[in-house]
């Protein structure tokens, strides 16, 4: 009896030891993975989705480059950073997605979709979060600081590279900073962190999405246009009504995410299906 109680005490000290340790040492368990600076560097000049390739003379210009090499030089030099603890800002974002309920949506499939997070040098993709793949790519500086202006057609406070909810700062309510600051606030809000996972759920499930797709009238758009580069939509243009969805360049060509107008509306979540589904999605929940 005197051994068994012992060895309870002893089982339950060692537990209490191992989640001390974890809590201080930020353990994060195997469904949150942040990349290091060497790893983002490598993953963003991989181009393993080709995006860098898909991008067109007016990306290019309208992101500060003359050409893919000047691109590709950039990235190569920039400087990266280590990504901050998000362990709590992931819980919320984990407590966000257990409410959402939509059609095209497995819950447990995204559910078990890792968080893969890094951080992204200063100017890349006019400092806005993204995806990269299954990667989500967060800014390293406030949420479109060298963008020059906010989104067209913004209508709520914060977060996307296609966001209609503000490019001024990552999350003005949410207490967002830059990272490396001395806040201690997070550099990324909940809501925009589920709003790239989601568009990771998308690249990863088509066939999931094809729902939606099909449920809201959505067709492939069989005329071509001059679309914006983005690294969350499909390489498709698509219309419903016979109206094509898309982002585009004023003319005259300009800079900066500023220079971006979209069709049937001038808002971002117009771009593309991918984006206007999350948008529409988040609008219930937060």
């Amino acid at each position: 009896m005197t051994f068994w109680v012992l060895f309870l005490i002893i089982l339950v000290v060692v537990l209490f030891v191992f989640l001390w340790f974890c809590r201080k040492e930020g353990f994060k368990g195997s469904n949150y993975r942040a990349l290091n600076p060497s790893e983002t560097r490598d993953f963003l000049l991989s181009d393993a989705d080709g995006y860098i390739q898909s991008l067109s003379p007016a990306d290019l210009a309208a992101r500060g480059f003359a050409n893919k090499d000047e691109y590709i030089n950039y990235l190569k030099n920039a400087e990266y950073v280590e990504c901050p603890d998000l362990e709590n800002v992931i819980e919320e974002a984990d407590a966000l997605i257990d409410r959402l309920e939509d059609s095209w949506l497995n819950k447990e499939k995204l559910q078990a979709l890792p968080w893969i997070i890094a951080i992204s040098p200063a100017r890349y993709e006019f400092n806005l979060p993204h995806t990269r793949g299954q990667v989500i790519m967060v800014p390293s500086s406030p949420c479109g600081s060298d963008s020059g202006a906010s989104p067209v057609g913004s209508d709520k406070g914060a977060s996307s590279l296609d966001s209609d909810k503000g490019a001024s700062s990552l999350d003005s309510d949410s207490g967002a900073s830059p990272v490396g600051s001395d806040s201690g606030a997070s550099p990324v809000g909940s809501d925009t962190l589920v709003h790239e996972k989601l568009h990771v759920y998308q690249k990863t499930y088509p066939k999931d999405f094809e729902k939606y797709l099909k449920k809201e009238g959505f067709q492939i758009c069989k005329r071509r246009f001059n679309r914006s580069a983005n690294p969350d939509a499909d390489k498709q243009i698509y219309e419903r009504d016979g109206v094509p969805w898309y982002g585009y360049y004023e003319k005259g060509g300009g800079k900066g995410f500023q220079s971006i107008r979209y069709t049937p509306i001038n808002m971002p979540r117009y771009d593309c299906p991918r984006e206007y589904a999350v948008y529409t999605l988040l609008d219930r929940f937060t």
